[in-house]
């Protein structure tokens, strides 16, 4: 049944309620407005610097900067022995005189630059797998190669303070 006021008419509105849907939307534009949502208000703090001319720019994984150049410190220690010639999350067999890597998060292919920060040595290592376990991962933040743990060398004490800086972020699987 039609009503009395034509068949195309808005529907009827209790006192107040057109204003609501205006105050919803003026609110969540002020919260977006004081989390960041314009650049030109809030100028350039909190923001990450501008990269550097000719900084790899390809994404990184969640919660980092996607910009080549991130570092971070903790532990490193080697792959096992054991393991050479196994097949590595990136589909590539494990090779202990290779210069690998395996990281919990990074993207597979990514390219780091590891420095034992107690002897200052340096080597660059491609991350071609995952780290073991949710427990090893707390004590330790990257597994190296035997190859990159004896440059670096640590094989005799089986650990080491490293340093990591990302020099080109990988692609993902089979990078």
């Amino acid at each position: 049944m039609e009503s009395s006021r034509g068949p195309h008419a808005e529907p009827a509105t209790t006192p107040g309620a057109s204003s609501t849907p205006s105050l919803l939307v003026t609110a969540a534009l002020v919260l977006y407005m004081s989390i960041g949502g314009s650049a030109q208000s809030h100028g350039t703090a909190g923001r990450s610097p501008a990269p550097e001319a000719g900084a790899a720019q390809r994404t990184g994984p969640t919660g980092t900067s996607g910009v080549a150049g991130q570092v971070r410190t903790g532990r490193a220690s080697f792959i096992a022995d054991s393991l050479d010639g196994r097949t590595t999350a990136s589909g590539e067999r494990y090779d202990k005189r290779s210069l690998v890597a395996a990281h919990p998060t990074y993207p597979l292919g990514t390219i780091l630059r590891v420095m034992n920060t107690e002897n200052g040595r340096v080597v660059e290592v491609k991350v071609i797998d995952r780290t073991a376990s949710a427990a090893a991962r707390r004590h330790r933040m990257i597994d190296l190669s035997r190859a990159a743990a004896e440059r670096l060398d640590f094989v005799s004490r089986g650990t080491a303070r490293v340093r990591t800086e990302v020099l080109e972020w990988g692609g993902g699987r089979g990078q």
